[in-house]
């Protein structure tokens, strides 16, 4: 047996949770189910489901009294301690309190409970909550805004949870054959109903704005200095972690705006729980644009799309009071791997696109630049044909060039539309960007003449020849970059940010081989046999103690770990592994990741990032099946 089975032991304990994550509700990245629902609803005293990290995902549940006047309780039982302080919990609703919130009301004074510790000896890692079963219905609302996943248990004495969406799995009932492996995903997904259960009905008040106003009422979009303004915006996102900034302006001052997101493919569980927005004040903007930020956005954020009692299983929305006029920032993101188009929608205020990023702002940049000419004027003499290698994008919306020529860059253009469209492998970005020595591959302008490399130097991720490329052509000159606006100030950002996280080419263990100051880490590794998982598909996040790390501890420590490699050593390695693929741009002060040991090591962030006490020296080692951060400690599990 592989001395790594204790990480397959725990992957396929969690793999069951993650099957309860990727099912549709009502948190902010939840999604759509992977089979069918269910001809019954979970309807049971004990759930168990996963809420998806930085996205202040929410899951609402029906609770039903079963013996009414008497006292309900509910108890949660998070994957880490102190689950009040990473930001999760649960609220309990009577019918009058959900009515409040669906309206806009606050979650946090508009509850009848909320998850505390109900004593001293009450587990470190639960909350539950008390009430008197006076009414025959409620709703509880189980939340995570906390960077990463959360797995949780939910269980209720005198009261049944319910759910008709598939958010959660009924712990007590006995697993068929079929639902102890993950399902594949289906050809189509059936639209889902209201994540509330039947009996807490979502009311008729939690009709929106966007539902009442007919699609054709909708203004077109407008063109002022350059910048597209227009009430719904149309964008493809079509790599991951691709991101698109617009601005937001209200309508009125101090008003409610709302937004709707809604996209396709609406069948792929992975996009549903990472494709989402963000809206932020011009405060957190700046704080997100500040080189020194170490802040996730999801934390920076006034509000996020979330799944809604009533929306499909591709929307989102975002309920909020605005101060002023604003203007506010809308990031829309994509951080699966699937590419995906998007339609937003604002009521009670504009969206601008002041960088041509959205497929609403090409065209309309496309009609304005080319108006019906006047009755009786001669038409205007076509353009002449672009050679093959800068050929423009073609009427199907590709792009046209020939591996090892140039390419000139159109408006809304990115390196990954480009590699799509040319190599039919957005992968080959990376390629393109080095290829041309690009010090930021987020930002190409207009005009601007990319060398494309060959297919045998984009495989090989080969560098450009010292011949510079070619001088910006006068399309170029006459085209100036826009003006800095939402996207330009986030693209000069210095904060790594997801998208501008390096491709990778090795494993995390040739990384850890590559980067020289591992030895000792890939020593103990081998020796214990946990090298072979580390090279295959993962994704894991390695806390690797640099070979100073290791020489700190007490003399002759490292040769009797290694003595006894199957014991001590595993464990202790094993403590430096997380079940999950981890970048700083994730943590947050104080949050918690349970190991690959079954522990949790708690991060520290605050002008720099500690786990445990010790000191990260390097973060973000990206590898093809994870990410290495290294330490300057070996870190210790706690006892038992």
């Amino acid at each position: 047996m592989s001395k790594f089975s204790s990480i397959i032991r725990i992957r396929q304990a969690l793999s069951v949770l993650l099957v309860a994550a990727l099912l549709l509700g009502g948190g902010a990245i939840v999604a759509p189910p992977l089979q069918a629902a269910p001809s019954a609803q979970v309807q049971s005293a004990e759930v168990g489901g996963v809420l998806t990290g930085g996205q202040f995902a929410k899951i609402w549940l029906g609770l039903s009294t079963i013996d009414r006047g008497s006292n309900v309780t509910v108890l949660a039982e998070f994957d880490r301690l102190n689950p009040q302080n990473s930001g999760l919990g649960f609220y309990i609703l009577t019918e009058d309190g959900l009515r409040a919130v669906l309206s806009g009301a606050d979650l946090r004074t508009n509850n009848l409970a909320a998850g505390s510790r109900l004593s001293p000896q009450t587990p470190e890692n639960q909350l539950g909550a008390v009430v008197q079963g006076s009414a025959s219905n409620y709703t509880i609302v189980v939340f995570n805004d906390s960077a990463t996943d959360a797995s949780f248990t939910l269980r209720v004495t005198n009261g049944l949870i319910s759910d008709d969406s598939g958010q959660v799995r009924d712990l007590r009932a006995a697993p068929t054959p079929a639902q102890a492996e993950t399902p594949a995903a289906p050809a189509a997904t059936p639209v889902p109903v209201a994540p509330v259960a039947a009996a807490t009905p979502a009311p008729a008040a939690t009709a929106t704005p966007a539902a009442e106003t007919p699609a054709a009422a909708t203004p077109a979009a407008t063109i002022t200095d350059g910048k597209v303004t227009a009430q719904v915006m149309q964008g493809e996102l079509p790599n991951q972690n691709d991101q698109h900034f617009l601005a937001l302006e209200p309508s009125v001052r101090n008003g409610t705006v709302v937004l709707t997101l809604s996209f396709d493919p609406q069948d792929n569980p992975e996009l549903a729980r990472r494709i989402n927005f963000w809206v932020l004040t011009p405060d957190g903007f700046a704080r997100y644009a500040d080189p020194g930020n170490r802040t996730p956005p999801g934390q920076l954020a006034l509000a996020a799309g979330s799944s809604e009692p009533g929306l499909a299983g591709n929307e989102r929305r975002a309920t909020f009071t605005i101060t002023g006029f604003g203007p506010y920032t809308v990031i829309v993101y994509n951080t699966s791997n699937v590419p995906a188009t998007y339609t937003l929608r604002a009521d009670g205020g504009v969206l601008t696109d002041d960088s041509r990023q959205t497929l609403t702002a090409q065209r309309a940049g496309t009609a304005a630049a080319a108006p019906a000419a006047a009755d009786g004027a001669a038409a205007a003499p076509a353009a002449p044909a672009a050679p093959a290698a800068t050929a423009a994008a073609s009427a199907g919306g590709g792009r046209a060039g020939e591996p090892g020529g140039t390419y000139t860059v159109q408006p809304g253009d990115t390196l990954s539309l480009i590699a799509r469209d040319i190599y039919g492998q957005i992968g080959l970005w990376q390629a393109i960007c080095t290829f041309n020595n690009l010090s930021n591959c987020n930002v190409i302008e207009v005009g601007q003449v990319l060398r494309l490399p060959t297919r045998e130097q984009a495989a090989a991720g080969a560098t450009a020849a010292a011949t510079p490329a070619p001088a910006a052509t006068a399309a170029a000159a006459a085209t100036p970059a826009p003006a800095a606006g939402v996207a330009a100030a986030a693209a000069a950002a210095a904060t790594p940010t997801p998208t501008e996280e390096p491709a990778a080419a090795v494993n995390l263990m040739a990384a850890l081989r590559a980067e020289g100051s591992f030895t000792k880490l890939v020593q103990a590794l081998t020796a214990a046999g946990l090298a072979p998982t580390l090279e295959g598909a993962g994704p894991f996040t390695i806390l690797a103690p640099t070979d100073a790390a290791f020489d700190a501890l007490p003399a002759g420590t490292f040769d009797l770990l290694l003595a006894n490699p199957t014991a001590q050593l595993t464990t202790l390695l094993l403590y430096h592994v997380l079940p999950n693929r981890v970048l700083s741009t994730d943590l947050a002060n104080g949050m918690q990741a349970t190991t690959q040991q079954g522990k949790a090591v708690t991060f520290e962030v605050d002008g720099g990032v500690k786990v445990n006490g010790a000191n990260v020296s390097k973060a973000d080692i990206i590898a093809t099946n994870g990410v290495i951060h290294a330490i300057d400690a070996v870190i210790l599990p706690p006892p038992d």
